[in-house]
């Protein structure tokens, strides 16, 4: 935490990624119940960069919502409630609002109806040719199914997902330029 506190009740335990020098954190804040995103810039935790994310009138937990970034931007992503759409929701990098991008201005639905699963992780990389791509890790039955999605259109690219079997949930993935 580099020696710093945060000012309230902060539990960091829905992501971390990086735009530059600068550094998002997800998580509650047991003080308000509410979900936010969080910016250290540089060595500096900047208390007054975060941005509230959910409040107590929409249902979160640590097992249903992940950060990510494009290097642009920073994303949220959850699955709903009632619906079980997993959603995409991009914000600015200075977390002064939702993203101003064109085709990211409105809440995305990467599925519709997929339940309420688990998200692993979720990483922003491309297929080593080049191609970008957003991978999200999902708890799924006995495997863990780990979805691609075409950053243009949205759409799921089956034939770019991959599962793990059995075995314990993915909390994690990183992108090496090459391979997820």
């Amino acid at each position: 935490t580099n020696g710093k506190a945060w000012t309230k009740d902060f539990y960091a335990w829905g992501g971390i990624c990086r735009i530059g020098s600068t550094y998002y954190i997800m998580g509650s804040d047991n003080t308000d119940n509410t979900l936010s995103v969080k910016r250290i810039s540089g060595s500096t935790w900047d208390t007054a960069g975060s941005k509230l994310v959910f409040s107590t009138n929409i249902f979160y937990t640590n097992e249903n919502t992940r950060l990510v970034t494009d290097g642009v931007d920073v994303g949220v992503i959850w699955t709903r409630p009632v619906s079980g759409d997993l959603i995409l929701r991009w914000y600015k990098a200075d977390l002064s609002g939702r993203s101003a991008t064109a085709g990211r201005t409105a809440d995305i639905v990467l599925i519709s109806g997929i339940g309420q699963f688990n998200i692993g992780d979720a990483v922003w990389g491309d297929t080593g040719t080049g191609t970008a791509r957003l991978w999200v890790a999902l708890r799924n039955s006995s495997t863990y199914q780990v979805m691609a999605f075409n950053t243009s259109t949205w759409a799921r690219v089956t034939t770019e997902d991959f599962e793990k079997a059995g075995g314990a949930q993915i909390y994690g993935m990183m992108y090496d330029n090459a391979n997820t």
